[in-house]
C-alpha cells in the first residue's frame, strides 16, 4: 500500500514514523512535499497534490507528499483525494496525518495503512454490515415517533452508542463502495451526509455527552425517504 495515515495528537509520535517511512524509501528531500493547511483542506489543496504528481520527481526515483491536518479536510476535498488514493502513480508515496480518525471519511481511511497509537476497532463482517443497512433502511423510512423508539431500543449504555457509531460507518462506507458502478437508493452526496452527522455525533459521545439525547438528535436529523428500489439494502 502506498498511502500511509498516521492517527495521532503526539507530535513526536507522528515526526518519528515519517522518519521511518523517509528512510524505507531512502527518499531525495527534494522529492519530499509537505501540506500544512491553515484553516481547512479544500479542493485547491487536492489541486496542488495533483500538481506535484503530474511531474515527474527530481532526479527520478520515488517522491513523498505529506499532508498535515486531514481532520479539517472537506467532505468535497475528501472525495477528490479519495481518486488519488484509490490508483496512486506508482512512484508516489502519501502520507496522511489526523488528529482524530473520526473526523475522515471511511472511504479515505479504509485505502490507508494506519499508524496509531491507538487500538484501531476491528472491521464487521459482510454479514454484520448488512445487518446495519437494514437498521438504517428501517431508520430512514420510520416516522419521527418510530425513531425515537429505535433510538430507545439501540443503545443501553454510552459503549453500545459508539459501538453503533461505528458499525453505521462502516456500512456508509460499504454503501459509498457501490458507486459509480451501482446504482442504489442513495446519492454519494446523501451518503456523506449521513456520515457528517453520524461523525458529529459520535465525537459528542466521546465528549461525555448524553448519548440517549445525541442518539434521538442523530435519528431524528437523518432525512426521510421512502425510495429503496434500486438500493442494496
Amino acid at each position: 500500500m502506498q498511502t500511509y495515515l498516521i492517527v495521532s495528537v503526539n507530535r513526536q509520535f507522528i515526526d518519528s514514523e515519517i522518519e521511518k517511512i523517509k528512510k524505507k524509501l531512502d527518499l531525495s528531500y527534494t522529492n519530499i512535499n509537505t501540506l500544512v493547511p491553515a484553516n481547512s483542506i479544500g479542493i485547491d489543496e487536492v489541486r496542488s497534490i495533483r500538481k506535484i504528481i503530474s511531474r515527474k520527481p527530481f532526479g527520478g526515483g520515488e517522491r513523498l507528499i505529506i499532508v498535515n491536518g486531514m481532520e479539517k479536510a472537506t467532505v468535497e476535498a475528501a472525495n477528490a483525494l479519495l481518486k488519488i488514493l484509490e490508483e496512486p502513480p506508482q512512484d508516489t508515496y502519501i502520507v496522511l496525518i489526523s488528529n482524530n480518525l473520526d473526523c475522515l471519511l471511511p472511504t479515505v481511511v479504509s485505502r490507508c495503512q494506519i499508524i496509531s497509537e491507538q487500538k484501531l476497532p476491528q472491521k464487521s463482517s459482510e454479514k454484520e454490515i448488512e445487518k446495519t443497512h437494514q437498521l438504517i433502511k428501517k431508520i430512514l423510512t420510520a416516522s419521527y415517533g418510530e425513531r425515537l423508539l429505535i433510538s430507545a431500543d439501540l443503545a443501553k449504555s454510552r459503549e453500545d452508542a459508539l459501538v453503533l457509531m461505528d458499525d453505521f460507518l462502516l456500512a456508509f462506507d460499504a454503501l459509498l463502495r457501490t458507486f459509480p458502478e451501482k446504482k442504489v437508493g442513495l446519492s454519494a452526496k446523501d451518503t456523506a451526509s449521513l456520515i457528517r452527522k453520524t461523525l458529529a455525533a459520535k465525537s459528542y459521545i466521546n465528549q461525555n455527552v448524553n448519548y440517549k439525547a445525541v442518539l434521538d438528535i442523530l435519528f431524528l436529523g437523518f432525512f426521510k425517504t421512502k425510495n429503496f428500489e434500486n438500493s442494496p439494502f
